[in-house]
């Protein structure tokens, strides 16, 4: 005899089945809306704020949002991140993330919710700060050695960041007159080209003075660096102390710096050549002491000139001092 089963106990039958077998089992993940996506872009970057735009699909009525690194991802997704705030409103999309570090590297998170509590998958961006600008290297160093000094000027060298400056700015002083080369109101402030060596010329001898240096920027003026000298004074006197028909003796005498000279008799008009010592006949005496110097071999009743050009222990140059005369007849 054949059972028939009723509606309800078919019922039964088919959800005893569906629990012992396992394709009838929920998931029991829920799926992720898909109207809950977000999408995140940049607006822009400072040095200490970056800008971004969060936009929601139309399921969405609020989004949570959170800027820290990528490592943050999990802490964000299960809500443990420190920092997550939520907006309400689905069409306020700009965000703004403030007081962050120049040059640093940030992600920014985002995810969206419905009314029923529903979050979408977790959107992210990541994006740097601006860099903060480079402050120019207005620092410089001057150097005035005993070698670059002469009668009349100072050779000073210079070091700096060439890729800073466009101006060196000097004057000259005493060493009192630093506030008003700083303020502007020192006579004689020149600014030249970058350079490494600084000429100061048109110098009294044997006078100090105190050279006043700075770098530019544009606008920006770098501290003050200053070099203190004393100019050289490279004395040198001729006087005739004897003369005949065929000779005649010059008395030398140095003073101040001068160490050293050269000399030679010629006629009157080889300023230059001898001055560069292309003049085929130069002597050198190499002591500071006063000497005679006696001149053979000349014609009776002709004229002469005596020329000498004293040095420093540098090597620096006094000025030409010239003796003419006429032997006897």
């Amino acid at each position: 005899m054949k059972r028939f089963l009723t509606i309800a106990t078919w019922a039964v039958s088919i959800a005893a089945v569906c629990l012992a077998a396992t394709s009838c089992k929920k998931d029991p993940k829920p799926t992720v809306p898909t109207n809950l996506e977000a999408a995140i872009s940049l607006v822009s970057s400072t040095e200490t704020t970056l800008t971004v735009s969060i936009n929601v699909q139309d399921g969405a009525t609020g989004y949570t949002y959170a800027i820290g690194q990528a490592s943050d991802a999990d802490s964000f997704a299960d809500g443990t991140m420190e920092g997550i705030q939520t907006q309400e409103d689905a069409s306020v999309a700009e965000v703004v993330f403030e007081n962050l570090q120049p040059d640093t590297q940030y992600t920014i998170f985002a995810r969206a919710f419905n009314a029923a509590g529903d979050t979408g998958s977790v959107a992210k961006l990541t994006r740097k700060t601006a860099a903060a600008p480079k402050e120019p290297d207005l620092s410089l160093s001057a150097v005035l050695d005993p070698d670059d000094i002469t009668e009349e000027a100072f050779i000073i060298r210079l070091t700096y960041s060439e890729e800073d400056i466009d101006g060196i700015i000097y004057a000259v002083g005493t060493p009192d007159d630093q506030e008003a080369f700083e303020n502007g109101t020192l006579q004689g402030i020149e600014t030249v080209k970058p350079t490494s060596t600084l000429i100061i010329s048109n110098l009294e001898k044997n006078t100090e003075y105190t050279v006043f240096i700075r770098t530019k920027s544009g606008a920006e003026m770098g501290p003050t660096t200053s070099v203190t000298g004393k100019t050289l004074e490279i004395i040198l006197s001729l006087e005739l102390i004897e003369k005949t028909t065929s000779s005649a003796t010059i008395r030398v005498t140095l003073g101040g710096d001068a160490t050293q000279f050269k000399y030679t008799t010629a006629i009157d008009g080889i300023d230059d050549m001898f001055i560069s010592g292309t003049w085929p006949d130069i002597s050198w005496i190499y002591s500071p002491e006063t000497v005679d110097i006696t001149i053979p071999g000349l014609v009776a009743g002709s004229t002469n000139t005596f020329y000498a050009q004293a040095y420093a222990a540098n090597s620096a140059r006094g000025e030409l001092q010239k003796l003419t005369f006429t032997t006897n007849k």
